[in-house]
This record gives structure tokens, sequence and C-alpha cells, in this order.
């Protein structure tokens, strides 16, 4: 009897390292992330993993309800890395069971860029809401976005306390929301901010927010800011405001004629203008007229200064050579460039008082 009972049950003690393999995953690479105990090493070991394929979205849904709350953070993460309606639907159910804010909020924010109507389902006030008092400054970021899109009666008092938090992470995502919402309510902030040689917030996003507004006075704000600092500080200004402006599609009266004014004055704002002014539309007229005053400046073609002057020209032999069906004007084809201009110039004069 005692020989049948070990019998029985050394398969049991055999089995169970067998069961313990079984709780971890095959992929080994995968393995580690899951395991990773902290966000650097996640990192690290992600760069080692490469992108989460399809293969793994299923393995991954799995392991977002282990009880273990680091793994199942881990791949709730790599859910977001993943953009298959599979992981996009994993999240969401996630979103909605989760008890753990954390999760919720990593979740979330692989949502967040979704349709507001399903994020605004997915709205979970309690869980928001510590989030947003949580010692993570990342919770804190996607909490507050969290609280503007679900329509949270503590948004706009969320945003002005993250707008004011330690972590650049946190400020920057009460900015964004800032900027989504209403603007204007932020301007003596935007535009103090912005006037400040060490600011705490984006450039970027600050003069991409105060163009949003409608109010003529901002131009001298613009001007202003685009003067402070020594000139490598300037530089870097007027880049970060050119590309600010390049993602607005319809520029207020006021930025308009801002962007004019530079083109006019020819100064170190003038290619940016150019290039604002073209992607805009409805300029020809004043981008010709540039062109044509510009070439007409260049050197003798025989001046061996003629060849770097018409390469600084980029932006006219571009546009020019646009008009003409052709990719560009080569730096030799000046005379042809001219030409043309002045052509079409007279044209549009002809057509439009």
């Amino acid at each position: 009897m005692r020989a049948s009972c070990w019998f029985l049950l050394l398969p049991l003690l055999w089995g169970c390292p067998l069961m313990s393999a079984e709780n971890k995953m095959e992929n080994p690479l995968l393995e580690s992330l899951l395991s990773s105990s902290d966000e650097d090493q996640f990192g690290q070991r992600l760069r080692l993993h490469g992108p989460v394929t399809d293969g793994e979205v299923p393995a991954l849904i799995k392991e977002a309800t282990a009880r273990n709350e680091r793994r199942r953070r881990n791949a709730t993460e790599l859910l977001r890395l993943n953009r298959s309606p599979q992981a996009s639907a994993a999240l969401a159910d996630v979103a909605a069971h989760t008890k753990d804010e954390l999760q919720y909020t990593i979740a979330m924010g692989g949502l967040l860029t979704q349709e507001d109507a399903r994020v605004a389902k997915l709205g979970r006030p309690e869980l928001a809401e510590k989030a947003f008092s949580s010692a993570d400054a990342q919770a804190r970021a996607v909490a507050v976005q969290i609280m503007v899109q679900t329509h949270h009666p503590q948004a706009k008092q969320a945003v002005d306390k993250a707008l004011t938090d330690s972590n650049s992470r946190v400020r920057e995502a009460a900015l964004m929301s800032a900027i989504a919402g209403n603007p204007a309510k932020y301007k003596p902030l935007f535009t103090s901010e912005l006037l400040k040689e060490e600011t705490q917030f984006s450039l970027g996003d600050l003069y991409g927010a105060l163009a949003q507004i409608e109010d003529p006075a901002l131009a001298d704000v613009f001007r202003r800011s685009l003067q402070i600092g020594k000139p490598r500080e300037q530089r870097d200004r007027q880049i970060r405001c050119h590309n600010a402006l390049v993602f607005v599609s319809k520029p207020l009266p006021w930025v308009r004629d801002l962007v004019l004014a530079w083109l006019e004055e020819r100064g170190s704002m003038s290619s940016s203008a150019f290039t604002l002014l073209n992607r805009w539309g409805g300029f020809d007229r004043q981008l010709l007229s540039f062109c044509i005053a510009e070439i007409e400046k260049a050197p003798p073609k025989s001046d061996p200064a003629y060849r770097n002057y018409m390469v600084d020209l980029e932006n006219c032999r571009f546009y020019l050579g646009k008009l003409a069906g052709k990719k560009w004007f080569a730096v030799e084809e000046g005379e042809q460039a001219l030409l043309l201009a002045r052509q079409r110039l007279g044209e549009l004069q002809k057509t439009t008082p």
C-alpha cells in the first residue's frame, strides 16, 4: 500500500516544476519584459525585444489580469504598443474592469487618441481621481487628460493644478489639455511663460496655443519672444515658432498679418514666412513679388558669389519650379526663374485688383 502511495505521489512531485514553468511565458524576451521591475529596466528590455507582434497579444491579454500588479501593468503597457484591433479592444476591457488606478491610466493612455465617444464611456471618476493624486508622474499626466476628455466635474481644477506640477510631463499634459479646451482662458499664463528666458513649458506648445487665440496684441508678444536670449537661443525660438505655425491650417488674421510682415521685412523670419504662406495658400502675389525682388538682387552670373546667393534662394527656386511644372529651378537658372515670376505676377495683376 505504501509503495502504491509513493507511486501515485511521484507524478505529482515531478509535475510541480512543470506547472511552475507553465506559469511563465514560452517567449523569454517577452517574459523578461513582463517581469521588469521598473521603467528603466522595461525600456532596456523592450529595445532587445523589439515591436510587440500580433501573435503576442493573446498572451498579453491573459497577463493583463495577473495578480502581480507590476506584471499586469507591464502587460497593459505592451498592449498599447500593438496597434491591432484586438489589442485596442483589450485595453478598453482593462479600462472598464480593472480596480488598479495605475493600470487604468496605462490602458486609457492607449485609447485617448481615439474617438471621444468611446473614451467618454470608459470614464471612471474614482480611478481617475486616485491616479491624479498618486506619486506616479505618468499616471498623473494621463489622469488629467482622462478627466478632461471624460468631462469629469473636477477637470478644470485638475488642469489648473497640473499646470503647476513639479513634473514636466504632467505640466505638458495639462498644457495640451488646456489647448484642446479653451486656450484663451490661459492666455495670461501662456504669455508670461513665453516671455521668460527659461519657461517650464514647451516653447512650441506655447506658440501653438497662443496662435489659436483671437487677439491682435499677441503679434507683439511673438515678436518680443523671438528677441529673447543670445543669438543661438533666438534661433531656437524661431524654429519652434515656425514648427508650431506649420500645424495651423487656417491662420487667424493677426497670425497671417504677422507672417506677411516677416516676409516683407526680409529678416531672420523671412524664410519661415515664405514656407508658411506657401503652405497656407492664397499668397502667390506676395510670394512672387518677394522672389522677383530677391532674384533681381543676385550678383552677375560671372561673379563667384552668384552660386551661393542662388543656393540660399532655395524656397524661391522650388516654388517657381513647381509653377513651371517641374521640381525646381537649378542654381544656374536664375534668369528663367525671374522671367517666370514676372510673367505670373503680371497675370495675377490683370485678373485680381
